[in-house]
């Protein structure tokens, strides 16, 4: 059945990308230099490369034709497009105990600062487990670092919305902002029956990095 009506300029952007096989972190960017320095290290670090350049880059699908795309930018140092508002309350929303503001400064260097946040404010414990010690979180690492690295990674960067990382007294939430991608529907998104990353470049190369499963 063939529907019609009107779109917002977002919707519509949206739908020539997907007519195109594009994700937004794959659209050029008119930025001649961009300092990956920070990325390139990890790179290195991780995948035993030996120098990361426009080769490496263009396989990485970071750098098309001789041009930049957003998902280089949002690795570089020089990102201004994506910002994460980190908050620590003490009893309720009303009540900020802690804020901070990552804005332009790399996606790797804003899942960093998010660990730093959660040491900074999740607190551990240590029991005696028979003849071991142990340590207990209140929220396990684990999931708070795959959570974090999913919103960065899945996140629609093409809306100019905050995401969040809301720590409080009972529980972490973490907001990003985005419904669900063109082509997966509620139900399958809940029964997980189809895995479609929003932002396929930066996706991988947090797989690369090891920084998600």
């Amino acid at each position: 059945a063939i529907t019609t009506r009107e779109v917002d300029l977002y919707e519509y952007n949206e739908l020539v990308l997907s007519g195109k096989n594009l994700t937004y972190d794959e659209m050029q960017t008119n930025d001649k230099e961009l300092d990956l320095s920070l990325l390139n290290n990890r790179l290195r670090k991780t995948l035993g490369i030996s120098e990361v350049d426009d080769n490496v880059l263009t396989s990485l699908g970071l750098l098309k034709n001789g041009k930049y795309n957003i998902a280089a930018k949002l690795f570089s140092e020089n990102n201004n497009i994506g910002k994460i508002t980190l908050l620590r309350y003490s009893d309720n929303v009303e009540s900020i105990k802690d804020r901070i503001d990552l804005e332009d400064m790399s996606i790797l260097i804003q899942f960093d600062k998010c660990i730093d946040f959660y040491y900074k404010h999740v607190n551990k414990r240590e029991i005696i487990d028979g003849a071991y010690r142990k340590t207990i979180e209140e929220i396990p690492l684990v999931a708070y670092r795959e959570a974090v690295a999913n919103a960065i990674c899945h996140r629609d960067y093409n809306k100019q919305v905050n995401a969040k990382v809301e720590i409080f007294n009972d529980r972490i939430e973490i907001t990003s902002p985005g419904g669900l991608p063109i082509g997966i529907s509620y139900e399958d998104f809940i029964d997980g029956r189809i895995s479609i990353p929003r932002n396929k470049i930066i996706a991988e190369i947090f797989y690369r990095l090891k920084l998600i499963e």
